[in-house]
């Protein structure tokens, strides 16, 4: 009668045995262990028969028989989620899981139950908690050139607790042309993002002008420094003549900087003619690439087309060399026409969207001639070599 009594009170303590594990705060996006092993002054000799886990969380708020552990397997009962993974061992009483990439929802109470015949069910409970990191950014909206107002940079805090305040820092120069607003949302994390715009026209004159967000909250503050990007194709492709040799430089502006290239029109270009193509480093620069001629010779005669490219569009200009003796100055005006219909043919998109358009200056030469051609006619040099 002793024995079963004694048999019984073990029963009843076992089974009302519950241990609290320790309290565990993990990272978004981050891995933790789920602790779960029996001691053995709990369970003696008695027989194991299984591990269950349930868990009551953010994401599951009823609770949830999620995780089996027998001798035999190792399984999840409602579907695979290879988050979970079992690295217990069952002979030890250890049901023991690890968790990886984490998100808010996993948040909460972890229950591990042992079920041990005849004495019990004893259980251990872990409590887990989600931090959300920090992020600070301040991000370009990629504005291309126009007179219409629009999103020109974003500056975003996000996962803080209570909301972080963000403002901007402008030039006096700039407070007349840009505004901004912000915009806030709670997350099921119980954090906030809140994420300001800065607005205006997208112009020449405020492209890579300096700014800075401000974001001030209990964790920390933050100033981001920030360049206005306004990108635009190339829209100035002008060739000048260098004071000194045959050496013609080609120049173009646009935001990312130009590609500039030169070609020769239905030929290659001849060996005694050099013209390395050119990308400038420094955006919205002006950049510029040469094409030089070794010697004046009738080989070399032609049409020469530089092309600036960048990612928003491509404009040309026209270069005619023409080194044969007894070039007349009709020759000239037959080159000005053909010129004129390759710029009109080449050109009519660009000049129509921009809205200009200007006829080549025509000009005879008596002997040796160069010819300059572009949309900006008035900014090229024609030289008499």
């Amino acid at each position: 009668m002793s024995h079963t009594l004694l048999l019984l009170m073990i029963a009843l303590l076992c089974a009302r045995v519950q241990v609290a594990g320790e309290p565990i705060n993990v990272q978004e996006g981050g891995t933790t262990i789920l602790p779960c092993k029996l001691p053995k002054t709990l369970t003696g000799n008695e027989n194991l028969e299984q591990i269950s886990w349930q868990r009551k969380t953010k994401g599951k708020p009823l609770t949830d028989n999620f995780f089996t552990i027998t001798k035999d397997e190792a399984r999840l009962v409602n579907g695979p989620d290879r988050r979970f993974k079992y690295i217990g061992t069952f002979a030890e009483h250890n049901g023991t899981l690890q968790l990886s990439n984490v998100n808010v929802l996993d948040a909460g109470t972890y229950t591990c139950i042992f079920s041990i015949f005849p004495t019990g069910h004893p259980q251990t409970t872990v409590e887990i908690t989600v931090s959300v990191p920090l992020q600070t950014s301040v991000n370009s909206t990629r504005p291309t050139l126009g007179n219409k107002e629009v999103p020109l940079v974003t500056c975003t805090a996000a996962g803080f607790k209570p909301p972080a305040k963000v403002s901007w820092q402008i030039d006096d120069r700039l407070k007349d042309k840009v505004t901004w607003t912000n915009n806030s949302t709670l997350l099921i994390s119980d954090t906030t993002t809140t994420v300001s715009t800065l607005f205006g026209k997208p112009t020449k004159e405020i492209n890579r002008n300096k700014v800075q967000c401000v974001i001030i909250s209990e964790k920390q503050n933050e100033t981001l420094p920030f360049e206005i990007q306004i990108y635009y194709p190339p829209l100035n492709v002008n060739i000048k003549k260098q004071s000194e040799g045959l050496v013609f430089t080609c120049e173009a502006e646009g935001n990312p900087n130009p590609t500039i290239t030169w070609s020769r029109s239905g030929k290659a270009l001849p060996p005694s003619v050099s013209a390395p193509s050119t990308q400038g480093a420094t955006q919205g620069a002006t950049q510029g690439a040469t094409l030089t001629f070794e010697k004046k010779s009738p080989d070399v005669n032609g049409l020469y087309l530089c092309e600036a490219n960048n990612t928003y569009g491509s404009n040309q200009s026209f270069l005619y060399v023409d080194f044969s003796p007894g070039t007349s100055s009709v020759t000239g005006w037959v080159l000005c026409i053909i010129l004129f219909i390759i710029l009109v043919t080449g050109s009519a998109v660009f000049l129509y969207k921009h809205g200009y358009f200007k006829l080549p200056r025509c000009l005879g030469f008596d002997r040796e001639e160069v010819r300059t051609s572009s949309p900006n006619e008035e900014e090229n040099e024609n030289a008499s070599v």
